[in-house]
C-alpha cells in the first residue's frame, strides 16, 4: 500500500502518520529523506525477505517516477509524508497508485495570521476564535513573521520557502510580501524573536501563563494595540 499525507496542518497529519504505522509495528521500517533513496528501497532484493515499510519526508521537492509504484510487493508498504500542500496537477500522477490525504489548517488559522500587522483592529478578537495547540499555534506565528522579515529583507519566494520548508505559489507570496509592507524591519525582527522566546518558555515549562494570553501580550506590546 503507498499512502501520500500533505497539507499545513501538521499537527493532524501526524496523528494519522502514526496511526498508519502502528499498522506496520512487526515490519523493518525504513527512513528515506531523498528520491534516489526511495527508489533504491522500492527495487531492492533483500537476501532475507522481511515486510519493509519505506518512511519518507519531505521529498517531493525532487522528482518521483510515478512508475516506481507500479506493482508494488505485498511485502512492502510506503508512506510519504509532505509537510506542505502538493501541486494538483502533481497528484494527479500519483492518484491510481496511492492513497491520498490532505490535511488543511482552518480558515480562522489564517485569517489570524493575515491581520497581524501594526494597529490591527482585528487581530486579538481573531485570535480568540483559534483552537489551535499550543506547538502548532506558535509554530505557525513564528513561521509567518519569519516570512515576513525575509519578504522585508528582499528575499525571494523560492528562498523564503526554502528556509521554511514549505512551497508557496505566487499569491501567497505576494500576500507575504504586502504584509510585510506594513511593518518596519525592527518590529519583524523583535516579533520573531519574542516568538521563539514564548515558545521555548512553555516547552520548558517556564510559564504557567496560557498561549492565548502570551501571543495578546506580545502583539500588543509590538504592534501598538
Amino acid at each position: 500500500m503507498i499512502y501520500i499525507l500533505h497539507g499545513n496542518n501538521i499537527e493532524a497529519s501526524d496523528k494519522y502518520f502514526k496511526s498508519i504505522l502502528s499498522k506496520f509495528n512487526n515490519w523493518q521500517k525504513v527512513y528515506v529523506s531523498a528520491t534516489p533513496d526511495l527508489e533504491a528501497n522500492l527495487n531492492s532484493i533483500d537476501l532475507l525477505p522481511q515486510p519493509k515499510v519505506i518512511i519518507a519526508e519531505n521529498i517531493f521537492k525532487g522528482k518521483i517516477n510515478p512508475k516506481l509504484f507500479e506493482n508494488l510487493p505485498t511485502d512492502r508498504a510506503v508512506i510519504i509524508w509532505e509537510k506542505s500542500e502538493i501541486p494538483a496537477a502533481t497528484l494527479k500522477l500519483y492518484q491510481k497508485a496511492a492513497k491520498i490525504e490532505n490535511f488543511k489548517l482552518p480558515s480562522s488559522l489564517f485569517y489570524f495570521l493575515d491581520s497581524i500587522y501594526p494597529k490591527s483592529a482585528n487581530v486579538l478578537a481573531n485570535l480568540q476564535k483559534l483552537n489551535e495547540s499550543e506547538t502548532s499555534l506558535f509554530w505557525q506565528i513564528s513561521n509567518r513573521f519569519l516570512l515576513l522579515s525575509m519578504a522585508k529583507l528582499g528575499f525571494s519566494q523560492y528562498e523564503a520557502g526554502s528556509a521554511s520548508n514549505r512551497q508557496m505559489a505566487d499569491w501567497q507570496w505576494q500576500k507575504i510580501q504586502t504584509q510585510a509592507a506594513l511593518f518596519q524591519k525592527d518590529t519583524l525582527n523583535r516579533l520573531f524573536s519574542s516568538s521563539l522566546t514564548v515558545d521555548s518558555l512553555i516547552k520548558t515549562g517556564k510559564t504557567a501563563l496560557p498561549p492565548k494570553t502570551l501571543v495578546s501580550l506580545m502583539l500588543v506590546k509590538y504592534l501598538e494595540l
